[in-house]
């Protein structure tokens, strides 16, 4: 049964309008110059837009108050900083080796970020009004306004419209990344409205919209490239499946208009390519490292980490896992599925095909891109399945449409569908809070570690492994633009942090390191700001004076090992006689006479790196408890990083538990003659 078209519909026929009379077609110009809308119906748009915002603004302050753990928030903010100072690169002698930034590339003695500019420049201006956060709430809250307009130009249906416009501000995933400083959002919003003002164009021969498109769709593309494409078949799609073909051959001259709309945009892309690869063709995102590209084969997202050989097979596994977290972030999950294929099936047209269409767009495309399979992980609890965020849109305006047509069939069939779906929604959140919540404790934890009146400070985040770069670990920390802030976080490369603390001596060191200290859950240890000091010298003593972390009787017998590089290099065992132990170790050059001293311990140490530690060991249990000594080695001396990091070793329910801070541990360190 063929639908009826509205009076206000573009797709109205002249002779009904002059049979309608004047009024009518007033009436018509009127309500079309704003999309058919009541005042009624624009204030609960804008009171939905509203609650998305004011939803984004409280999921930032409660849920996830410093970010999440993905290190493209860091990205983005960290180019947001550094455009708003008026630079695109960064200086590679400032900021290697130890504060180059994830997530970036090098050439000719620069740094750049792998992104385009435009989302950072959104967020700069955040930034420059001292709220950074406002700007993704906002994107949120304008997403719930595009998505009523492409509902209304796609459907002409104000209860469709409307209740796309709803569903929008109450899908989790879009609450979520209103709270972050992440690009998919905004490229949806963008996408959105792109494809609203091409339609518009085509549909009322406006050169207006058409220059829109074209400043919109060059948007994309200063976002994020891909999606541009992506929404470029978007746009083309829905000119030829929707719009009549009278009207299209009527409307090619637009493009020429769109193309002068997009033209500005296109070659601030080439610029900025130019002034950060070094060519117009090259993106930032393939130049930073020629294996972060879409394909299969070995793909990295760095130069120096590792790389992960992308197959069809895990390309599958990965598409598999982000379409099931995505059922989960769902407005109503599976009943949203429902809806939306029952609007499909019962009115099977051109905006229909479309949407269907636009929604299998998405994970098609990014099937290619390898980091997908890195995101499945944190699909369903995590940050959700972000590369499809745009995808959402039109999925959102069919269930909205399935909604519509099967509350006016079935009113209580609806109804239950909603109770249904709102269940499902209230089942899957916990799990996605509990995620975050457990990411923000953390968090918080190591952020409440640091004085926020510490001032001239250099602040290393301990880690198991040296680091090449920062802001990978915890992307909430980042340095300010030439690294002038009061506290810099460098990356912690262990041995060789003594020359960074050398280099700079108006700053004082720390090293932020775990600690657990009596009646604490080991598996939760807390923060520990320990000041540090580096001894130089041709020779240097490491004098330790160790308590035992427990009771243990006299007479017990203990063991005093002594590991370099981690692996023992002396040792030896004596009964107990007081708790407290007192070792001295001398260490020199390889390559100098020293180590023929009376002293009992002595290392001799080639060039570069090196870990020393100092254990005593249970004879019995083998547990053991001690301290690590960064200490680097070249031509002109040793430099030895102190107090050192502590160790305890023990067994908990049959298996060896790493504790990150021995307790109750003394050391005194001093420079040898």
């Amino acid at each position: 049964m063929r639908e009826m078209t509205p009076f206000n519909s573009p797709h109205t026929s002249d002779s009904r309008l002059r049979r309608a009379g004047p009024l009518v077609t007033y009436c018509q110009r009127v309500e079309s110059a704003a999309w058919g809308c009541s005042k009624r119906e624009v204030a609960l748009v804008f009171g939905l837009a509203l609650v998305a915002t004011l939803g984004g603004l409280a999921v930032r302050h409660w849920l996830v108050p410093l970010g999440t753990h993905d290190a493209d928030e860091a990205g983005y903010a960290n180019l947001a900083a550094l455009l708003r100072h008026g630079h695109v690169t960064m200086s590679a002698s400032t900021y290697e080796p130890f504060f180059r930034p994830w997530l970036t590339g090098s050439r000719h003695g620069s740094l750049f970020f792998q992104y385009e500019p435009g989302w950072p420049a959104a967020l700069a201006v955040g930034q420059a009004l001292g709220w950074p956060t406002l700007v993704p709430a906002l994107t949120a809250g304008a997403l719930v306004v595009a998505v009523h307009a492409l509902a209304w130009e796609l459907l002409h249906d104000r209860r469709v419209a409307l209740v796309a416009a709803g569903l929008t501000a109450l899908t989790p995933i879009f609450w979520l990344h209103a709270a972050l400083e992440l690009a998919y959002l905004f490229t949806a919003l963008l996408a959105t409205i792109t494809v609203t003002a091409a339609l518009r164009a085509v549909r009322r021969s406006s050169r207006g919209c058409a220059v829109a498109t074209g400043v919109l769709l060059g948007a994309v593309l200063l976002t994020r490239p891909l999606d541009a494409l992506l929404t470029l078949i978007g746009v083309l799609t829905a000119v030829a499946l929707v719009v009549e073909r009278p009207v299209i051959v009527k409307s090619r001259r637009l493009v020429g208009w769109s193309v002068l709309g997009a033209a500005p945009l296109l070659a601030l892309v080439l610029l900025f390519n130019r002034a950060t690869t070094g060519s117009v063709t090259t993106f930032p995102l393939s130049a930073s490292d020629p294996r972060n590209t879409f394909g299969f084969g070995p793909r990295a997202m760095q130069v120096g980490s590792n790389a992960l050989d992308y197959t069809p097979h895990i390309a599958l596994n990965a598409l598999g896992t982000n379409l099931r977290g995505a059922i989960n972030w769902l407005p109503g999950g599976l009943v949203a599925v429902g809806l939306a294929a029952w609007a499909v099936a019962r009115g099977r047209n051109g905006p229909r095909w479309w949407l269907l269409g636009m929604v299998a767009l998405y994970p098609m495309a990014y099937i290619f891109w390898w980091a997908t399979a890195w995101s499945a992980s944190a699909a369903t609890n995590g940050i959700g399945p972000h590369y499809y965020i745009p995808a959402f849109v039109p999925f959102i305006v069919l269930t909205a449409d399935g909604l519509t047509h099967l509350a006016r069939r079935h009113a209580l069939v609806a109804v239950a569908a909603i109770m249904i779906g709102a269940c499902a929604t209230d089942w899957s959140i916990p799990d996605k809070v509990h995620e975050n919540r457990w990411v923000a404790r953390g968090d918080r934890a190591l952020d409440d570690a640091v004085p926020h009146d510490l001032h001239n400070a250099i602040v290393f985040i301990s880690n198991d492994r040296p680091e090449d770069f920062t802001g990978l670990r915890y992307p909430f920390v980042r340095n300010e633009p030439g690294l002038h802030g009061p506290v810099l976080y460098p990356a912690d490369r262990h041995a060789r942090n003594a020359a960074l603390l050398l280099a700079m001596p108006h700053r004082t060191g720390y090293l932020l390191h775990p600690e657990v200290n009596p009646g604490d859950n080991i598996f939760k240890p807390h923060w520990k700001l320990t000041p540090l000091e580096v001894t130089t010298g041709e020779e240097v003593d490491l004098s330790v004076q160790t308590h035992a972390p427990f009771d243990l009787p006299a007479g017990h017998r203990v063991v005093e090992v002594l590991r370099l590089d981690g692996r023992a290099n002396r040792s030896s065992s004596s009964p107990l006689v007081e708790p407290t132990w007192n070792t001295t170790v001398k260490l020199v050059p390889a390559d100098q006479p020293g180590c023929g001293s009376t002293r009992s311990w002595c290392l001799a140490l080639t060039r570069g790196d090196h870990v020393v530690t100092i254990r005593m060991k249970d004879a019995a249990t083998g547990e053991f408890w001690g301290r690590n000594y960064q200490v680097h080695v070249d031509e002109h001396a040793l430099s030895a990083i102190r107090p050192g990091t502590g160790e305890h070793v023990t067994r908990l329910i049959g298996k060896i538990v790493h504790i990150p801070e021995d307790v109750n541990t003394v050391v005194s360190d001093r420079t040898g003659d």
